[in-house]
């Protein structure tokens, strides 16, 4: 049987020794429940499971739900005569516009009739709606109130599966305006 000395092994190897005591390992920080703002970081699925970032609706739960944020603004450019470039002024942030993936599933095994019915309703709204996630708060709180008006709504196609759809919903930003006429 072979005999060797890791340490020194070590040592040859890397140039030092190997600590001999345990590294001290803090106790992991308490998990943060709440963004700044107020919104839950994490929700629970319709089976219980837990997950990041839910999203609601106009008071809707989107059942697991996945968010992309854009943001854009609008440059007017300008070339500039006898010089090289451009000048570019900026007219304005743009509207936020958001893209939310989620599944419906019945949990009864049957095709989720109902949810697609009450995002139906939420759609046929002619105003705007309340849109509750940690990421959307970030730009939504303040002046927009986390209001935002529904663009379209897609269902992909999902074949050979009968109890759950997917879709998506492409919302974005709606600042309330208030007209003061004198």
């Amino acid at each position: 049987m072979a005999h060797f000395n890791i340490k020194e092994i070590f040592k040859r190897a890397f140039g030092y020794e190997a600590p001999t005591q345990k590294p001290v390992i803090p106790s992991a920080l308490a998990r943060t429940e709440n963004s700044l703002l107020g919104q839950p970081f994490y929700g629970s699925d319709n089976l219980g499971r837990e997950f990041f970032l839910p999203v609601w609706l106009d008071g809707y739960f989107i059942p697991f739900a996945v968010m992309s944020m854009n943001w854009k603004k609008t440059y007017v450019s300008t070339s500039m005569p006898e010089r090289g470039g451009s000048v570019h002024e900026l007219i304005n942030i743009d509207d936020y516009v958001f893209n939310i993936k989620g599944i419906f599933v019945n949990e009864l095994n049957d095709f989720p009739e109902q949810e697609i019915i009450d995002l139906h309703n939420i759609f046929k709204k002619n105003k705007s709606i309340t849109l509750k996630c940690a990421l959307s708060a970030i730009v939504l709180s303040g002046e927009f109130d986390e209001k935002v008006i529904i663009r379209d709504v897609k269902f992909p196609d999902m074949q050979g599966i009968e109890h759950a759809k997917a879709f998506e919903i492409s919302v974005e930003s709606d600042m309330i305006f208030d007209l003061i006429i004198d």
